[in-house]
């Protein structure tokens, strides 16, 4: 910490001895100087560890919660997606308001023409994490651009990806092959 001159998120783990260090970074896990509780052992361990992009990340997709097609509008969007992991039963029809309501103040745009809509908070009311694609074949209105893909992500409260799957996401949509082999 009293190297200011260190970027942060250049580390997938940093542990800290002050729970006000924390809010430095989300990558930051308080140490009390004696223990690590079961949760943060995992999150230390997986922080190391980090993603097999291969077989972790990819195991988020499931090709039931794929859809190609049209769509009017990013609410649409959003309830076709969660639709489709409501019908596998992997989802609570709670999680929609909550995702929704995040949609109405914040924008999920995040480039590349990929939007990725989400709760607000990590969800106890899901059976697993998963990612709903949903390829549009034209371009729809999302906000003040426009998208031709969506990514609903619903992360398990209970999942230890939960750590790093956004570091991941953010690499996938940045890199263009990840991208062109999802819309292939």
């Amino acid at each position: 910490y009293s190297q200011k001159k260190l970027d942060l998120n250049d580390y997938d783990c940093i542990l800290v001895t002050e729970k006000d260090l924390t809010s430095l970074n989300s990558n930051c896990i308080y140490v009390d100087g004696v223990s690590l509780d079961e949760d943060e052992e995992r999150r230390v361990a997986f922080s190391l560890a980090g993603f097999d992009l291969e077989r972790d990340l990819v195991s988020k997709f499931d090709r039931r919660l794929f859809e190609v097609g049209s769509a009017n509008s990013k609410e649409e969007i959003v309830r076709r997606m969660f639709s489709r992991a409501q019908d596998l039963g992997i989802v609570d029809p709670s999680a929609l308001d909550s995702i929704l309501e995040h949609e109405r103040s914040n924008s999920s745009y995040f480039g590349n023409d990929i939007s990725i809509p989400h709760a607000e908070t990590l969800r106890a009311d899901c059976r697993r994490t998963f990612i709903s694609v949903f390829i549009l074949n034209k371009k729809v209105p999302w906000d003040s651009f426009k998208v031709d893909m969506s990514l609903l992500l619903v992360i398990n409260v209970g999942d230890s990806v939960r750590y790093q799957l956004w570091n991941y996401i953010s690499l996938m949509i940045s890199k263009p092959e990840y991208i062109a082999s999802l819309r292939s």
